[in-house]
C-alpha cells in the first residue's frame, strides 16, 4: 500500500510539472530585529544604485511583516530609467506589469541582526525547469548603512550548478559583488501585494513563523 501511494505520488507531482524545496529556507523562523539600530523603511521601494555593474536584484519591496519581494530583473538599462524619474518608472511598473502578472514567486523572508541583512528568497525557474523542481531557495547577505540603504555582498545558491551548469550566470555555490551592490530607498505609494506569496499560506510556513512576523 505504501509503495502504490509513493507512485501515485510522484504520479501527481510529474503532472503538476513541479514541486519546491523549502528544507533550507528558516530566516522565517527567526525575529526580523535582533540587536539592530536600524529598521528598514516598508512605503516604498529599495533600488539599486546607478553605477551598479552587477548586482543580485535592481529592487527590493520590504514587509513589516518579514516578507520581502525581490525583483528578477537585473538590467542596465532597468536601472537607468529608474534613476531617471523614479515615479513615471514606478508607475509604469505597475501598470505594464504587475496589473498583468501577479506575481505568486521571487517572495521570501528577511532578517536584520546588529548590522547585517540577510534575506532567503525563492528562485521560480520558469521556463528553464530542469526534471521537477520549481521552486528552491537563494541567500544574500549584506550590510545596513542606514535605514535608507544597506549593501548587498554575498549570494549563496546551493543548487544552482546542478540545474543550469557552470557557465550560466547562475552558477557557482557562492557569489561575491566587488564592489558591493548598493540600494537606496526611494519612498513610493506602490507595492506589490503580499498575500501573494506562494508560501504565506502554507503549513511549513504559518507553524514555526517567529512572533514578530504574525
Amino acid at each position: 500500500m505504501k509503495k502504490e501511494y509513493l507512485i501515485l505520488l510522484f504520479i501527481g507531482m510529474a503532472l503538476s510539472g513541479c514541486y519546491s524545496l523549502h528544507k533550507n529556507f528558516i530566516i522565517h523562523e527567526h525575529p526580523i530585529l535582533e540587536n539592530s539600530r536600524y529598521e528598514l523603511e516598508i512605503d516604498g521601494v529599495y533600488f539599486v544604485g546607478s553605477n551598479e555593474e552587477k548586482c543580485p536584484s535592481n529592487y527590493f519591496f520590504f514587509y513589516k511583516n518579514g516578507l520581502v519581494y525581490v525583483s528578477r530583473f537585473t538590467g542596465k538599462q532597468e536601472v537607468l530609467d529608474f534613476w531617471s524619474n523614479p515615479n513615471h518608472y514606478i508607475d509604469n511598473l505597475n501598470r505594464n506589469y504587475f496589473q498583468m502578472f501577479k506575481p505568486r514567486d521571487m517572495w521570501g523572508s528577511y532578517k536584520i541582526r546588529n548590522d547585517s541583512i540577510f534575506i532567503q528568497y525563492f528562485y521560480d525557474n520558469g521556463s528553464n525547469q530542469v526534471g521537477l523542481m520549481n521552486r528552491n531557495s537563494i541567500d544574500l547577505s549584506g550590510i545596513i548603512t542606514s535605514s535608507h540603504s544597506f549593501t548587498i555582498d554575498v549570494r549563496i545558491c546551493t543548487w544552482c550548478d546542478k540545474f543550469y551548469g557552470t557557465n550560466s550566470r547562475h552558477s557557482g555555490d557562492t557569489s561575491y559583488f566587488s564592489p558591493s551592490s548598493v540600494y537606496k530607498f526611494e519612498k513610493s505609494d506602490f507595492k506589490v501585494d503580499s498575500s501573494l506569496a506562494w508560501f504565506s499560506k502554507r503549513s511549513w510556513y504559518t507553524k514555526n513563523l517567529h512572533e514578530s512576523r504574525r
